[in-house]
């Protein structure tokens, strides 16, 4: 099995990190990882060249991450949620999903989606961000299987705590 993952932390080994290896540690996969503060990735232009020739003509290192999506059975989003929604960084490369929108409207869902969030809070509630995942999973081509929320992250969490969403997350896919 082949897993896309988009990170969307600044820190390495903080808690969203933690979940993330939790949820990958146990699942037979070949995971590709691509740190959304560390891609080489310009904004989107919306110049719309893309709706025309299929392609975005911004040549960074998306070309890379839209392959590895492409050929993913899982795809991850990983994120600290930030005033409701993801972090600047991951909403750029979201942004740039804007040429799978004017591509194919319509594609098969033949891959799982699944979300791993982090809050500092322990108010994580319906947020903006969870209709922009649905969006997201729908053109790449992913089932939603879920957003796994691990909430009061300031106050510290346990291993034991950062483990069982990891499994219930794991557990999502089937």
């Amino acid at each position: 099995m082949k897993t896309a993952v988009l990170f969307g932390s600044p820190h390495k080994k903080g808690s969203t990190a933690k979940l993330l290896t939790a949820f990958l540690n146990n699942l037979d996969t070949d995971a590709k990882i691509f740190n959304a503060y560390e891609l080489d990735k310009s904004f989107c232009s919306g110049c719309d060249a893309c709706a025309k020739t299929g392609s975005c003509v911004i040549n960074d290192g998306m070309e890379y991450v839209l392959e590895a999506l492409k050929q993913a059975d899982v795809i991850v989003i990983a994120y600290p949620l930030y005033f409701d929604t993801v972090p600047a960084p991951l909403k750029v490369i979201i942004d740039r999903f804007q040429q799978l929108f004017n591509t194919s409207r319509q594609t098969p869902k033949t891959k799982k989606g699944i979300a791993l969030i982090t809050a500092g809070s322990g108010k994580a509630r319906d947020y903006s961000a969870d209709v922009m995942l649905r969006y997201v999973f729908d053109l790449l081509g992913a089932e939603f299987c879920g957003a796994y929320v691990l909430d009061h992250t300031d106050k510290g969490v346990s291993d034991e705590q950062i483990s069982k969403l990891a499994k219930d997350a794991r557990l999502s896919l089937g």
